[in-house]
């Protein structure tokens, strides 16, 4: 394009100072920088109700220590739980962020898992507010033993993510993270996970809360009863020490159901392979033996029982079984192997079952195959890390 005149140059100059002189506040009001796409803050901010976060991220988590942590394991079935105590919907993320949030925020949250298993990955909902200009979101994660429902002794490694997911100013989402903790081994029972940032960055974790118009559950006395124990500390400066206790902010928030951080764990344990099938019919015992080739007949024969280890790569069938008459069998693996004692109890007047208890010197997995040889059925029971069979049902008595 071509300017035939000076009045169409002076025409040019003229609108540049007005383009200069509205965005120039503008820029300055909101203190960003206009050509700087993760500084832009979004325009269709939501209303007055809360807003569910749907979108999701995928990161690695990196250890705070070189090497391999000792408690991961690799390796992971198809089985995973869940557990979330949060819907999805933080009520705190409606609400403007204190003028001086504290220098920084550590909250945990109890999680009671149904049984021992193999950590897959964990999801933390954080909000960037309006008024928030830096993108990165940077936070730690610990793991705490549970010491009479408070987070005790810490788990040892902590682990450290730094995200620009939160690109826009008014986002939030939910960070699923694996990495260096993925397999790490979770026991059965209570754990406590917790959350570190540095809240003067105005970065929110969701807060799940009852509203005031909902009909949470309560006890006898009319306290609200929540699905999950919640704690937190707080510190005013990096020179500050943290405080050796956690405190409970629902002192404060009576309604807070649940922070958004969330637990998915692999539960499942790789079914033990099947003893190898007799290829001819095993010979009777010996009347002084009821154990031979690494197999025991229990209850005068009727119950045909073989055993086998593994270590997670290998397994091992017994060698040396030993029958201790009656329905139990002692088996072993080896003069320094370690051993299991089997037995079949009757309870056929209780329960209408033949029970199965075992019990193991040992933390190693192993599975039992036992043949009811009066209906040729075949079950087997896997002890997971040792633990012990206390009354499985096996098999009906009118078998």
């Amino acid at each position: 394009m071509r300017l035939h005149s000076s009045r169409g140059i002076r025409s040019l100059i003229c609108l540049v100072s007005v383009l200069v002189c509205v965005s120039a506040p503008l820029a300055a009001q909101r203190g960003i920088d206009l050509l700087n796409s993760d500084e832009v803050l979004r325009l269709n901010s939501p209303g007055a109700e809360p807003f569910e976060v749907t979108s999701t991220v995928w990161l690695v988590a990196t250890s705070d220590r070189p090497g391999a942590d000792p408690e991961r394991v690799t390796g992971a079935t198809s089985h995973t739980t869940t557990y979330q105590y949060d819907d999805g919907v933080f009520e705190n993320y409606e609400v403007a962020p204190p003028v001086f949030p504290p220098f920084e925020t550590e909250v945990a949250q109890q999680f009671d898992l149904d049984r021992s298993g193999r950590l897959v990955s964990v999801a933390v909902c954080f909000q960037r507010p309006m008024t928030d200009l830096l993108p990165e979101v940077v936070f730690d994660l610990r793991f705490y033993a549970d010491a009479d429902d408070e987070p005790g002794a810490p788990g040892g490694f902590t682990y450290t993510w730094t995200s620009r997911a939160l690109r826009r100013a008014g986002d939030d989402r939910c960070l699923t993270f694996s990495g260096a903790m993925a397999g790490k081994r979770l026991a059965r029972g209570k754990h406590w996970i917790a959350v570190r940032w540095q809240s003067n960055t105005n970065k929110i974790l969701g807060e799940d809360s009852y509203a005031l118009s909902d009909n949470p559950p309560r006890d006898n006395r009319g306290a609200i009863e929540f699905d999950t124990s919640v704690r937190k500390r707080i510190r005013n400066s990096a020179a500050s020490p943290w405080p050796e206790m956690f405190f409970d902010p629902r002192g404060s928030a009576p309604r807070l159901k649940a922070y958004g951080i969330r637990l998915v764990v692999d539960e499942s344990t790789p079914p033990a392979p099947e003893p190898d099938p007799d290829p001819e019919p095993e010979p009777e015992p010996e009347p002084d033996s009821s154990c031979t080739a690494g197999t025991c007949l229990l209850e005068d024969g009727r119950f045909r029982v073989r055993t086998r280890y593994s270590d997670g790569m290998m397994s091992e069938v017994a060698q040396t079984p030993t029958g201790l008459g009656g329905a139990a069998a002692l088996f072993s693996f080896g003069s320094a192997g370690p051993s299991l004692l089997v037995r079949m109890v009757d309870d056929c007047d209780s329960s209408g079952y033949w029970m199965l208890y075992a019990g193991s010197a040992s933390d190693m997995t192993y599975s039992i195959a036992v043949r009811d040889t009066t209906s040729d059925s075949l079950m087997w029971f896997p002890g997971i890390g040792g633990d012990s069979i206390r009354g499985a049902m096996a098999f009906a008595c009118s078998n």
